[in-house]
């Protein structure tokens, strides 16, 4: 399998690349002291209030620096995005090592997306507009020359770019050409592609975040949702959706229509990590184990088809169990097949990786890993290839206990949209 050339990066920092999956992480951007925390993707609780510690690493002494966005390369590397210095940073896959900053020269960086070897920039100011940044050859180009950007996210081959005046624009990143999308009012900030095909919209003077369809069209606005002013939002694999603001952070519950506060600590800016466009959607909860913790899925790797670089691991199972993942292109919810202690999120046609080699036992830590090959997916029928722009859902099976009896269980399900 070909690796993204985003490993060039790393040749300067051997022993750097992580070989832990990354699908389930949730990052969220804090100032004073400025700090990436680590949540969970599923129900956005707090794991590590400091996964990455900007303000320590940089020597900052707690003075405030607006840390905008973070994204996780796919060498595993995270880039944040950094208003006050202007600068586009690197640290190691772990968040424990500064490694510099890329040879950009945007100004006051906002967010940023990462697609394959490109890296897009919106910024705000000083000089603004909107760059691309090519990892391959190491340059820069500018593609928009407006202010006033807060975000830019891929969706398809376009790029959306939120902007301070309540809109939403398509921008090509090759030649520039911009086209209105959306016109969701008050002051844009945080885009959000869902597998569904919906796009969300963080709204700062709306206090909450609209619901798009692919051409723009406003489906549902949830405004003035008492959270105070957004400006990241990252929906979660139970269905509710984590806001981050002036005010901290908040769960809000679409269905309740309830808000729960956080962390009233400092402010927090864009959500990222591979949970935001990255690798990989969890969906379909899952039952605890023996252990009494839920069987995790992540995925580390690309989506680009062509780079043919997956990684699917299996963590938080009973020690020294037999498992194996399965795969579709199906999703469902099916409560305790054939007698499962767990819940199976897979249907229609269902491969099993149960070929030599694929079969695994986990370590003592209670986790297997797989390497996947992109052209060779199993089918009831045989092996296809994937293609791009299609969506592939994983799980993992795996033998249990319950109250001293044999069964079985599963993961939460995760989807990955390929390109």
């Amino acid at each position: 399998m070909r690796r993204s050339t985003w490993l060039c990066l790393s040749w300067l920092f051997p022993g750097l690349l992580s070989t832990l999956g990354h699908a389930q992480e949730l990052l969220a951007c804090r100032h004073s002291p400025a700090r990436i925390e680590l949540y969970d993707a599923m129900d956005g609780s707090l794991i590590n209030g400091t996964y990455v510690d900007i303000d320590g690493l940089l020597g900052l002494g707690g003075a405030t620096s607006n840390i905008w966005d973070v994204q996780r390369a796919p060498n595993g590397e995270l880039l944040v995005s950094s208003y006050s210095a202007q600068a586009i940073q690197r640290f190691s896959a772990d968040g424990s090592m500064y490694l510099g900053d890329l040879p950009t020269s945007a100004g006051a960086s906002t967010g940023i997306d990462i697609n394959g070897n490109v890296l897009g920039i919106a910024a705000s100011t000083a000089p603004g507009g909107v760059y691309r940044f090519d990892s391959a050859t190491m340059t820069q180009t500018q593609v928009s020359t407006t202010t006033g950007n807060w975000d830019v996210t891929s969706l398809g081959s376009q790029w959306l770019v939120a902007r301070t005046n309540g809109t939403v624009v398509s921008i090509d990143p090759l030649t520039g050409t911009e086209t209105p999308w959306g016109n969701p009012g008050g002051f844009c900030e945080q885009i959000v592609v869902q597998p569904s095909g919906e796009i969300l919209v963080a709204n700062y003077g709306s206090q909450g975040y609209s619901v798009h369809d692919s051409t723009g069209a406003i489906l549902q606005t949830y405004f003035s949702l008492g959270a105070g002013s957004i400006r990241g939002i990252a929906p979660l694999g139970n269905g509710n959706v984590m806001l981050s603001g002036v005010s901290g952070l908040s769960i809000y519950d679409p269905v309740a229509n309830t808000v729960v506060t956080v962390d009233t600590g400092a402010g927090a800016f864009l959500f990222g990590g591979a949970g935001n466009g990255g690798l990989g959607t969890s969906y379909c909860m899952a039952n605890a184990n023996s252990t009494g913790a839920t069987g995790r899925l992540s995925a580390a790797g690309s989506p680009l088809v062509s780079s043919n670089d997956l990684m699917l691991e299996a963590s938080d199972l009973p020690p020294l169990s037999f498992g194996f993942f399965i795969v579709s292109r199906m999703q469902s919810f099916i409560q305790n097949p054939a007698g499962s202690a767990g819940n199976l999120c897979l249907t229609g046609s269902i491969g099993r990786y149960v070929g030599p080699g694929q079969i695994q036992q986990s370590n003592l830590q209670g986790a297997f890993s797989l390497g996947i090959d992109l052209t060779n997916i199993p089918q009831p029928l045989g092996f296809v290839a994937v293609q791009p722009g299609e969506s592939w859902s994983f799980q993992v099976w795996h033998r249990d206990t319950a109250g001293g009896q044999p069964t079985s269980n599963f993961s939460q399900g995760l989807e990955i949209a390929f390109q």
